[in-house]
């Protein structure tokens, strides 16, 4: 029964996201008001979260030429969005198609605020036609509508969970990711499997062109020149890389995790860069790969949405325990790791989505494979050290407890200086 609850887990908390998550999400929910509506559009008002703002702001749309913003994504979800398509949306838009976004855009007719409504991914698209009203709400998933209203009459209310009812997430402790790992059916691991097929692909493509920091190009460079640690450089060429190609706007898809296609990327390409330096054979890899991205979830269920820390420290404390995984550690030395990463990076703050995300995803994965190294020397941080716990439950619960509550007013400054700047 439990494997086919992480099986149920994997397959909802993980599918392609043809770019950003953040921009993506709003043409989804603009594209999804399109649908109701008929006619010519006469007014778009868009409501979104300060959270969500700040990582749309800075990150290329794939297919757009280079465009960003939440005001473009939402004229693109709006004249050219495929909402059936989730979060590949914008999947196959033309340069005719953009160039109507960017005349809706400019036409005035276009409105963006920032909720003050206290939920960290939440937007809300209200648009006018010559024929229709209606109003779409989408909150706390990135393809989580809880409310669609049609000329006054709710077509369908929910609440904002996700849709994370009926699924086990209690059953996420070490033990079982690691029962689950080693022992389940592949079958149960095809989304795994495709991940990493999906994300190699991404990495492939910020390793062959120019995306953003080239931080991929730059460390394999490295790698040829003056590598001391083979299986180091080799996880964070193949993590920065793909995280290189995603924010620049590639025309690829990402497997995410959690609703982030960087998280998706972190929890994947560094097990498969780490396994690739060890000669680590495909289903081994697979099974460490799931194990990373359970952890994952495990780790980012219980901090909810856009959080203020980094989603590369979560991510890459799952990825530290698969890189543990590949090398014969099991449970003592994945808390070990966690609890190494968590004493380490616990305080590296995301200041939105961008091309400089590829850089600190590059240090994540670094801290990663030090952490897991320390680990399977049997070094784990002592509980005397900062928010490190004694074990498993309350050394994550201090990480999310700092995450949520500690940088709580961090957003509202990096947000001001992201509008202002």
């Amino acid at each position: 029964m439990m494997y086919r609850e992480f099986d149920k887990i994997l397959n909802h908390e993980m599918m392609p996201a043809l770019g950003c998550t953040d921009p993506i999400g709003i043409a989804y929910c603009a594209a999804t008001a399109r649908k109701y509506a008929r006619g010519e559009i006469q007014q778009i008002e868009a409501i979104f979260s300060g959270k969500l703002v700040k990582n749309a702001i800075a990150v290329v749309i794939p297919g757009s030429g280079g465009l960003c913003g939440v005001s473009i994504a939402t004229a693109l979800g709006v004249t050219c969005g495929d909402a059936d398509k989730k979060l590949e949306v914008l999947q196959g838009i033309t340069e005719a198609q953009v160039q109507k976004a960017i005349q809706l855009e400019k036409s005035g007719k276009l409105h963006v605020s920032i909720a003050d409504n206290g939920i960290a991914l939440y937007m809300e698209i209200r648009l006018a036609t010559d024929q229709d009203e209606v109003t779409v709400v989408l909150q706390d998933g990135y393809t989580n509508i809880v409310k669609i209203v049609v000329n006054g009459e709710v077509i369908l209310s929910a609440d904002g969970d996700a849709g994370d009812e009926g699924y086990r997430y209690d059953l996420l402790k070490l033990d079982h990711i690691i029962d689950f790992a080693e022992n389940a059916p592949l079958d149960n691991m095809k989304i795994i499997q495709d991940g990493l097929k999906m994300n190699e692909a991404l990495a492939e493509a910020g390793l062959s062109r120019d995306f953003g920091a080239n931080a991929g190009q730059r460390i394999r460079d490295r790698m040829a020149h003056n590598c001391t640690d083979n299986l180091s450089y080799s996880a964070m060429m193949w993590s920065a890389a793909g995280v290189d190609a995603r924010m620049s706007g590639c025309e690829l898809p990402a497997m995410s995790n959690t609703g982030s296609g960087n998280q998706g990327i972190v929890c994947t390409m560094p097990v498969y860069g780490a396994a690739k330096a060890l000669g680590s054979p495909w289903e081994e890899t697979v099974r460490a790969t799931a194990l990373s991205c359970l952890v994952s979830i495990y780790i980012k269920h219980k901090i909810g949405a856009l959080s203020t820390v980094c989603g590369c420290v979560v991510a890459g404390t799952g990825s530290s325990c698969g890189i543990v995984y590949l090398q014969g550690g099991r449970k003592a030395e994945m808390l070990n790791a966690v609890k190494n990463m968590f004493g380490n990076l616990a305080g590296m703050v995301c200041d939105g989505a961008k091309a400089s995300c590829a850089l600190k995803t590059a240090t994540c994965i670094n801290a990663a494979c030090m952490s897991a190294d320390l680990a399977l020397d049997g070094f784990g941080l002592e509980s005397t050290n900062g928010i490190v716990g004694k074990g498993e439950d309350d050394t994550i619960d201090y990480f999310v407890r700092t995450s949520k509550e500690g940088l709580a007013s961090m957003d509202g400054v990096i947000i001001d200086i992201l509008l202002n700047k």
